[in-house]
């Protein structure tokens, strides 16, 4: 697969079967705009806003929805898929050093921090990656492999880890 600003957060299914939740709320004016794939959070006012660049934590930075479409306009609507313990998404593995930003089957079972990264695209551009440098116990649970195991910035299906309790498997204290 090749590594394009296109190499977004994407939505895949919901354990369990069934539609994802969908949020739709007016969405704060952004002279930079909104993608598809982006994540997004709720600012104080209950709009939808650009989640700060960087790495998306369990208490701070966090995203509450990946949103599903470009930048409506200001103080228009913005529709996002709401993250829970039960949406998958799926995210390009990336890291440092090229040669090792592979799916692998030593992925699954762990976390990693979903953040912007020059390697996809400018941090404008929605592109977020799992960074698979580095388990610092916050971002995405990776449940499985969308890409076969060895393909150079693959996609991996994850679920968001901050959305655990801690008497959850899934979730890792940070």
């Amino acid at each position: 697969m090749p590594v394009t600003t296109g190499s977004k957060l994407q939505y895949e299914y919901m354990i369990g079967g069934g539609s994802p939740m969908l949020i739709t709320a007016v969405a704060q004016t952004d002279t930079t705009g909104y993608i598809a794939g982006m994540p997004m959070q709720f600012d104080a006012t209950g709009e939808w806003c650009r989640a700060a660049t960087g790495q998306l934590g369990p208490s701070a930075n966090f995203a509450d929805g990946i949103a599903t479409h470009g930048y409506p306009g200001a103080s228009e609507p913005q529709t996002c898929v709401l993250i829970t313990p039960h949406t998958v998404f799926s995210a390009v593995v990336a890291h440092a050093t090229t040669a090792s930003a592979v799916t692998g089957s030593t992925l699954i079972g762990n976390t990693y921090p979903i953040e912007s990264c020059a390697t996809l695209g400018p941090a404008a551009s929605g592109t977020f990656q799992m960074g698979i440098a580095s388990t610092d116990e916050s971002g995405g649970f990776v449940i499985g492999l969308k890409d076969p195991a060895g393909t150079a910035y693959g996609r991996v299906y994850f679920i968001f880890q901050r959305t655990y309790s801690t008497e959850s498997p899934f979730y890792a204290a940070t």
